[in-house]
């Protein structure tokens, strides 16, 4: 005996540790995760930072710009000749007549253009990378030049796309010169001297500051728009994209504007964000990669972020340094130039500055918009695209799709549980609770395509009638058991035992008789031209046909089995005692069910309405199939939505790792996890409460 004892004891100690150990796993894995999605998430909140990392020579040369591989630039000296280095490959310029007087070159430094003895002159230059053996090195090409027989010129831009645009001014007069064949032609673009000015890529457009105004105009000289300056320009550029243009002023305004298309085809030329800084603006540089800038004050470079309106990081530099600002083509590096003819190379490390609290949670004002707004829209057609990461579309979604299955499923599931609980024969019991939580194991995929291919084709086309029956299935119900109420409560009694369900079924099927005989008829009396053509002429309402009435269907139809398991659960293991009470006092079944079962099943209800909601807002391939996968923020039912578990499933495994969209989207899932938890422990909370509330025993 005591042999059979201690081997029970072991055998209850093994198991013990086995269920301990089966526990600490679950809880580890759950720590584990949640440790994971926070550290990819933390380099988000990364301060940028500029960090100096060499100071070269580059003493007689006009022009100076980072290349496109770690450590090299290349410059362009008074007699014509570029340097490329560290490789040390020189190259003169063709047709030149040194010494040159002046010397400028777009954004990116592909339009190179010079002045002369002789004119000006404008050169093509490609920049790339190459293999010299087993070496990468920068190989330099120069096209032959386009020439103006015009001196004493001083250049304010050129740019352009297959031929230049050159700007510049002459006796106090603005001319803009054409490639014509080889040659350059000059119209005059102002009668007054431009201070600043720039050409975009495709060069179609123009942007000309001259004392307190800013003018753009066409490629071919024509006026399209202009506005007023907080004080006389210094430097201008565009953004990546040619979408904003940045005038930097002498009182240390950064301005920004945008050009947009009015009514009647008219341009109109707004401002829409300042930065301002100790000092006057003495260069501009665009990022290539992103809506960042950087700005060159005495003493100070400094870089900021257009859609945050953020100072990202900042960096002293010699006072000299007065000359020049680039940078490097991939983004990395920042290369200034003073007039003593050295250059400080900075690294430009400016983390994920698209991600801010406020681009992520707040109302943004993006580039190209007139009006701020909370927009998700993570990849576009081009590397100028804008990336919007605003989370609030895809919050705002998943609640909307948990809110409209809620609807449908949540009140269908509890009537249910409450009937199968408390009215149900044990037969009839035995056979609803395996068949509905055997819906549970449907693949949500299926459930999914059902929806979007079968559901949502057939609810658009059949929309009045589904309305029209969920506005007669319940009255018919109502009326049929208030005139049962009417009867003497013996004909009530014998109705409930034998006649029923068969009853009730009866009038479901009435109901959906009359529904599908009159819902055409009532459809043509009440909108002549048809529900939809209603809804969008006269309330404004576009229906679309994966919307959020669909994704509740589908979605209640995969939670119902959830909260009906749970709910029922909780209403069955309420004591038989209080019921009986309640009917020897001569409650009726009903009304004991109603004032004494539910009271005390109310902490299992609440927390069956709490995970159900929980399953809602994170089902992924239901909403991703039916919903349309729109990020809009409309509460219609008629409207699709974009979830954050959708999301994630779409743009994940596109999303480069460590990049912004991968840190943002890790977030997302951080989110949801944290309202899993926080779902969880407000459940529990509620249904302590509602137990000492009701004195209902753990």
């Amino acid at each position: 005996m005591a042999g059979a004892r201690d081997r029970a004891r072991r055998r209850e100690l093994w198991a013990k540790a086995l269920i301990t150990g089966a526990a600490m796993a679950v809880l580890s894995s759950t720590f584990l995760l949640f440790a994971y999605l926070l550290w990819e998430v933390l380099p988000l909140l990364r301060p940028a930072r500029l960090r100096p990392l060499e100071t070269v020579a580059v003493k007689g040369s006009v022009f100076a710009f980072p290349g496109e591989l770690p450590g090299s630039f290349w410059t362009l000296s008074q007699e014509g000749v570029v340097r490329v280095r560290p490789q040390g490959e020189a190259v003169r310029l063709p047709q030149v007549a040194p010494p040159l007087t002046a010397a400028i070159a777009d954004r990116w430094a592909r339009w190179l253009a010079v002045s002369d003895a002789e004119g000006i002159k404008v050169y093509r230059v490609s920049l790339r990378p190459s293999f010299v053996g087993q070496e990468r090195q920068l190989k330099l090409r120069l096209s032959s030049p386009f020439v103006a027989a015009a001196t004493e010129v001083k250049l304010l831009a050129v740019g352009g796309e297959a031929t230049p645009l050159v700007l510049g001014v002459r006796g106090g007069v603005t001319y803009l010169w054409r490639a014509q064949g080889g040659s350059l032609e000059a119209v005059v673009l102002s009668s007054q001297e431009g201070h600043a000015a720039v050409v975009n890529e495709a060069g179609d457009r123009v942007w000309l500051a001259s004392d307190r105004q800013l003018t753009v105009w066409d490629g071919g000289g024509g006026r399209l728009a202009t506005a007023p300056l907080l004080a006389p320009a210094t430097v201008v550029t565009l953004l990546l994209g040619d979408l904003t243009c940045l005038v930097g002023d002498r009182q240390g305004n950064v301005q920004a504007f945008g050009l947009f298309q009015g009514e009647g085809g008219n341009f109109l030329l707004e401002g829409f964000a300042t930065f301002r800084g100790p000092g006057p603006v003495l260069g501009l540089a665009p990022s290539p990669r992103s809506k960042a800038f950087a700005v060159l004050r005495p003493g100070l470079v400094q870089v900021d972020y257009l859609t945050s309106g953020k100072v990202l990081a900042q960096h002293a530099v010699p006072e000299g340094a007065r000359t020049g600002l680039a940078f490097a083509p991939r983004g990395e590096r920042l290369l200034v130039t003073e007039e003593s003819g050295g250059a400080h190379v900075l690294a430009a490390d400016l983390g994920h500055p698209e991600a801010t609290l406020g681009t992520l949670f707040g109302k943004v004002r993006y580039e190209g918009y007139r009006n701020t707004t909370w927009t998700w829209q993570s990849t576009g057609g081009s590397n100028a695209f804008e990336p919007k990461l605003s989370l609030v579309p895809l919050i705002f979604g998943s609640f909307k799709g948990a809110f409209y299955a809620m609807l449908f499923s949540a009140p269908l599931a509890f009537l249910a549980a409450l009937y199968t609980s408390q009215f149900a024969t044990a037969r009839l019991r035995q056979w609803v609770k395996p068949v509905v939580e055997l819906l549970a194991g449907v693949p949500s995929v299926v459930v999914g395509f059902v929806a979007a291919l079968v559901l949502a084709p057939w609810l658009s086309a059949h929309l009045g009638a589904v309305l029209l029956a969920l506005f007669v299935l319940p009255v018919t119900l109502l009326t049929a058991a208030w005139l049962c109420e009417l009867r003497p409560r013996p004909w009530q009694l014998r109705l409930q035992e034998r006649w029923e369900r068969v009853l009730t079924l009866g009038l479901l099927l009435v109901g959906l008789g009359i529904v599908w005989l009159f819902a055409p008829g009532v459809e043509r009396l009440l909108f002549p031209g048809g529900l939809l053509e209603f809804l969008h002429t006269r309330l404004g309402v576009s229906y679309d046909q994966r919307n959020a009435l669909v994704t509740g269907f589908a979605l209640g139809f995969a939670v119902l089995p959830v909260i009906f398991t749970l709910a029922e659960e909780a209403l069955s293991n309420v004591p038989e005692s209080l019921v009986n009470a309640a009917l020897s006092l001569g409650a009726s079944r009903a009304r004991a069910a109603w004032t004494v079962v539910v009271p005390a099943a109310a902490p299992g209800l609440v927390a069956a309405l709490l995970l159900g909601f929980g399953r809602a807002v994170g089902e992924t391939m239901i909403v991703l199939m039916a919903s349309g996968n729109a990020p809009v923020l409309s509460f219609s039912p008629f409207s699709g939505m974009r979830t954050m578990a959708a999301c994630i499933a779409v743009e994940l495994p596109e999303a480069a790792y460590g990049e912004t969209l991968y840190r943002v989207l890790l977030l997302v899932a951080l989110l949801l996890f944290a309202f899993t938890l926080v779902t969880n422990l407000l459940g529990q909370r509620i249904a302590r409460g509602l137990r000492r509330r009701f004195g209902v025993a753990r």
